[in-house]
């Protein structure tokens, strides 16, 4: 109820009041002469009070304005024109020891270069120990590994030659890194075998029939193995490691894919075919006994990047003076980005309603969805406040998730709070630095990767969008 008509309730409130409760003759008599003017007081009252408040009740959304001195009132401002500069630059290794997924594969991309992956593995068994028999009583068939393929990175119609090679050098108790190795026997024992099937859009299991040699080992265990648990088979046979050969440039435009493959799970394992003697000593009995990589396990996949000299990446990264024209994100590899605003406090005491930056990827170097995807932009990217040296600092992430639009062909990352936050001294003014939540979330399962428009870059630029509001001095 507006004011004015709640003060004219109260009158007529009283009024009905005084006429109740005026039953006596000598009651009215008393006031007859006093109510006109306790009228006229109530009435006088009301209107003060109304003409006081006549303002507010026809416009509550402009009270307060126009009794603010000129220099104190708060105006609404929008810029972006703030400067930023970007750089990206390669990581020497990430953490890739003990992943949920590994990776095994290579593929040529025609802005960043080859890309090499390939994983190194223990093998082994369920149960307390090992023992197959005295080696008269056993005979090796074959050795078949399989392998659980989840997904890739790239085109897996380009058919790969597969890599597999027995470790011999033991695993350590340290973690491993991406740029890491164990020296390797030579002999390959998967013999070149073509692995994916060439259709668009499929991605097959790899299953593969491996050198005999190998059964041979793996059947005729020697007396420090035999009985044993897998502390000794561990140390008897190390591993497997897993990649593929390089693919020719000369078979598509950017062949090749990386695989990425889930090593702890019953679709991946080692099944070693033999056949044992009866009672009678004849080679009847067909046996297998299948080999894992349980959770005990150790491994870890090491990737390599070569051939990108004289490819964009190069070009931006390796020239003396930098053109700053692209910018690059790619999980896996890795490659992060580092922003800058040197003249942000420039907004001076201000108050921030909205701080938006827009990173845009040059659409042309985007591939397309087939299946699930290839040459596609990391999912999300992670945000950090880079340490004193301008390192990532876990502890220092200001945004979890950033997703990719793929309509607008952008990120748009909201920076409201880490503004406001440099604006009111709270925090160092260190910029930021980017890296796919691939990265940091599965350390390096995925090889996704961006191109991205530059500071000096034409129409690709990045942005920070801010809209603030000026605060009084």
């Amino acid at each position: 109820m507006p004011l004015c008509g709640y003060i004219q309730f109260l009158v007529v409130l009283l009024r009905a009041k005084f006429e109740i409760n005026m039953s006596s003759v000598f009651y009215l008599i008393c006031l007859k002469n006093n109510f006109n003017k306790i009228i006229r007081l109530l009435a006088f009252t009301a209107i003060t009070v109304c003409m006081l408040f006549m303002q507010s009740c026809k416009d509550p959304n402009t009270g307060g304005k126009d009794i603010l001195p000129p220099d104190e009132l708060i105006g609404m401002a929008y810029t972006d024109t703030v400067t930023v500069n970007m750089d990206s630059r390669i990581i020497d290794s990430i953490p890739t020891f003990g992943t949920d997924f590994h990776l095994f594969g290579n593929y040529v991309d025609n802005e960043l270069g080859r890309i090499t992956a390939g994983t190194y593995s223990q093998i082994r068994f369920s149960g307390d120990k090992i023992d197959f028999g005295s080696a008269d009583s056993v005979r090796a068939d074959s050795v078949v590994l399989f392998v659980d393929v989840i997904g890739y990175f790239g085109r897996i119609e380009t058919p790969q030659l597969l890599r597999v090679h027995e470790i011999t050098q033991a695993f350590d108790t340290t973690s491993y890194a991406s740029n890491d190795s164990l020296t390797i026997n030579p002999l390959d024992l998967a013999g070149k075998s073509k692995i994916n099937s060439g259709t668009i859009g499929l991605l097959k299991d790899v299953r593969v029939k491996l050198d005999k040699s190998l059964a041979e080992k793996l059947l005729n265990l020697p007396d420090s193995v035999k009985g044993k648990t897998n502390t000794e088979f561990t140390n008897y046979f190390k591993g497997l490691y897993l990649s593929t050969y390089p693919i020719g440039q000369f078979n598509s435009r950017e062949p090749g894919a990386i695989m990425y493959m889930s090593l702890q799970s019953n679709d991946t394992k080692l099944i070693l075919y033999y056949t044992k003697k009866d009672s009678v000593g004849n080679f009847t009995e067909n046996k297998k006994f299948e080999f894992g990589v349980t959770s005990s396990a150790r491994q870890f996949h090491a990737i390599k990047r070569s051939d990108y000299e004289t490819r964009r990446l190069g070009t931006e990264l390796m020239n003396p003076v930098r053109p700053h024209e692209f910018e690059f994100n790619q999980s896996g590899a890795v490659i992060e980005n580092t922003l800058k605003f040197p003249f942000l406090k420039n907004l001076g005491t201000v108050g921030i309603n909205k701080a938006e930056l827009i990173l845009k990827a040059d659409p042309a170097t985007l591939g397309a969805k087939i299946g699930t995807t290839y040459r596609y932009a990391p999912p999300a990217l992670k945000v950090y406040q880079p340490d004193s040296a301008g390192k990532k600092a876990e502890s220092a992430l200001i945004v979890s998730s950033i997703e990719f639009d793929n309509i607008n062909k952008q990120y748009v990352i909201s920076l409201t709070n880490y503004v406001q936050r440099i604006l009111n001294g709270q925090i160092e003014d260190r910029g930021i630095l980017i890296r796919s939540t691939d990265e940091l979330n599965y350390i390096a399962n995925t090889l996704n990767r961006v191109v991205l428009g530059g500071h000096n870059h034409a129409t690709l630029k990045p942005v920070l969008r801010v809209t603030y509001t000026t605060l009084p001095k």
